[in-house]
């Protein structure tokens, strides 16, 4: 795919892919960034178009092999200063975290990295961005998780932090 000029953001729309049948796997390959991204919930993707203008992409349709990525929460515990949160994976992801007010609003990211299939664990030291200690009440922890395939998944759970 050619840019109409280098350097400058260019957004490629996807199809309505939802006739596609569940038992195919469909992913958009961005070869010039080294990117796969799952594409069955993808309606658009930007890059930038780079000095040379160029850009090459793949969709690839394939066979579901798996029952996919499954992501659910195992519980939460708050121990003196620090809550551990635990997950169960189906498959190897990255996995990144935040911790979010009842609102919604951010109260920390935490520490992602990629995390094996089964019983994982996120430690929260119950501090906020700011780095102070965040007030007793609820809050949700949203973990998300992303297959190298670009599948994904998100799960949210409520823990209970009493000072």
């Amino acid at each position: 795919m050619a840019a109409p000029r280098p350097e400058v953001d260019v957004q490629v729309s996807l199809p309505d892919l939802t006739e596609v049948p569940q038992d195919l796997t469909i992913t958009l390959v961005d070869e010039t960034a080294g990117k796969t991204m799952y594409a069955r919930t993808l309606p658009s993707y930007v890059y930038n178009s780079g000095q040379s203008g160029m850009h090459e992409f793949r969709l690839e349709v394939k066979p579901r092999t798996a029952a996919g990525l499954t992501l659910r929460p195992a519980g939460a515990q708050v121990m003196a200063n620090v809550a551990a949160i635990s997950y169960v994976l189906s498959t190897e992801a990255g996995v990144s975290a935040r911790v979010l007010t009842m609102a919604g609003r951010p109260v920390r990211a935490l520490a992602g990295g990629t995390a094996a299939a089964g019983t994982n664990t996120l430690n929260w030291d119950l501090l906020g961005d700011a780095r102070t200690r965040v007030p007793a009440g609820r809050y949700l922890v949203e973990i998300q998780a992303v297959t190298p395939d670009g599948a994904r998944a998100t799960t949210i759970q409520s823990i209970l932090v009493d000072r």
